[in-house]
């Protein structure tokens, strides 16, 4: 099966678990990334040997995602973006040192994630603001009337 993509999803997901600027136009907020790394540690049973990534949320999101994609059998290559040299470094020890996850458990851990950033975003395509003003639309379907120049 296949990841949908959301192309018009507000904002920028970004799978980070750190709670610094390169999250501030996010649509999830840290504790909704805490929930997306607590559901990879335990389904993906990373806490304990021989993975020993810590325990729930432990600020390891990126990595823990890396080492869930890369596990399954029919991914190559996982993308992974690279800001800051240290973001890529954090993630290669899970990724390298560890044997890879048991495949269905990176399975089910990548459609259980997948199936609760679809969650947030259905919802939050309905809540109040995104931070845009949706009390006003340009009136592109109403006649424009020009007024009269004024001392003309």
């Amino acid at each position: 099966g296949q990841l949908q993509l959301y192309k018009e999803s507000h904002g920028v997901l970004r799978f980070s678990s750190l709670d610094c600027d390169v999250r501030s136009f996010s649509e999830l907020q840290l504790d909704n990334c805490d929930v997306l790394e607590e559901k990879l540690t335990s389904i993906c049973k990373l806490s304990g040997p021989p993975h020993n990534a810590g325990e729930g949320a432990s600020g390891q999101l990126a990595a823990k995602t890396v080492k869930a994609l890369s596990s399954l059998r029919d991914v190559d290559c996982v993308l992974l973006g690279m800001r800051r040299p240290e973001y890529v470094v954090g993630t290669l020890p899970l990724a390298f040192r560890s044997p890879p996850v048991d495949e269905q458990a990176a399975s089910s851990a990548v459609r259980a994630l997948n199936n609760t950033i679809a969650m947030w975003f259905a919802t939050a395509i309905h809540e109040a603001d995104h931070g845009t003003a949706k009390d006003w639309r340009l009136p592109v379907l109403e006649k424009q009337v020009t007024p009269e120049a004024v001392g003309g």
